[in-house]
């Protein structure tokens, strides 16, 4: 098995340099977080029981942040946004937790979601929940 600076060699199916031996997790060092390794795992599982079926490319992985309050993210940083996309080209909505219904029913006094989304076709490009619970959201 060939491993490279960043970990072990794979190709986008998880597979490494040696026939039937795959790789998923940090030990490829594409999956730094808990949730990306699930995914990838969820992936091989499907790609090894069900091979007929084309593969769902990989995308952005969730992430948490165990702090206080906590964080969760997926997709890229709104830096990264302003930087690869053109000015104008994504809509910004914030809504804070204690104007929706759960955090309404839940007390919630302190915390937001923020979704970012293309302006001309409206897909989610990247999210962030931040909050008590924001890591149960992702």
């Amino acid at each position: 098995v060939r491993v490279g600076p960043q970990g072990i060699e794979t190709d986008g199916r998880h597979a490494t340099t040696v026939p039937g031996i795959d790789a998923i997790g940090d030990v490829t060092g594409r999956a730094r977080f808990t949730h990306a390794a699930n995914a990838q795992g969820r992936r091989l599982v499907r790609r090894t029981l069900l091979p007929w079926l084309p593969l769902v490319p990989e995308g952005d992985y969730p992430s948490a942040t165990f702090c206080d309050p906590e964080v969760a993210t997926i997709g890229p940083s709104v830096d990264a946004l302003l930087r690869d996309r053109p000015e104008g080209s994504f809509v910004t909505h914030r809504v804070d937790l204690a104007d929706v219904d759960r955090g309404y029913v839940d007390g919630t006094k302190e915390g937001f979601g923020e979704v970012h989304a293309s302006a001309l076709t409206g897909r989610v490009l990247a999210a962030t929940v931040v909050g008590d619970g924001a890591d149960m959201e992702t």
